[in-house]
């Protein structure tokens, strides 16, 4: 009986790491999808720069850029907001981190591609979407 408890211990120690693994695999495959420039499809003055170190840069109808760190985290939320779904699990999501006031406003990623990119701030019923362009094409257009 002791042995098959150890064995059972074992598995779920196993199976654990093995998740731990996956999720961690799948975060680093969405944040190199998401590196790369966003111009956002209904308003087309903010966009979103996500650069490979992490960092964000958000252009509105300011000058100068809002800049955040990034950090992309699927099955868990590191913000103070708490997620009540099984599906969590499932579920990637996208905190930035104001680097002026340290402010964390998180959001749930509902579609990343190649060309598209959907994020619904938490508790909020309306998603924002984002349209990828290549950094000459925004800066010829807009200015930036």
């Amino acid at each position: 009986m002791i042995f098959f408890k150890r064995i059972l211990l074992l598995a779920v120690i196993i199976m654990s790491f093995s998740v731990s693994g996956l999720c961690q695999k799948n975060e680093g495959i969405i944040n190199t999808q998401i590196t790369g420039t966003w111009v956002g499809m209904g308003i087309k003055r903010w966009k979103l720069v996500f650069k490979a170190n992490m960092e964000c840069y958000e252009y509105g109808l300011d000058v100068h850029p809002t800049i955040y760190q990034y950090k992309v985290t699927t099955g868990h939320v590191e913000c103070e907001e708490k997620i009540d779904s099984a599906d969590t699990e499932k579920i990637s999501y996208l905190n930035l981190k104001n680097t002026v006031n340290g402010k964390t406003d998180c959001y749930e990623i509902e579609e990343l591609n190649s060309k598209i990119l959907s994020i619904r701030m938490l508790y909020l019923p309306q998603a924002s979407t984002f349209k990828r362009v290549k950094d000459s094409k925004v800066q010829k257009k807009s200015g930036y």
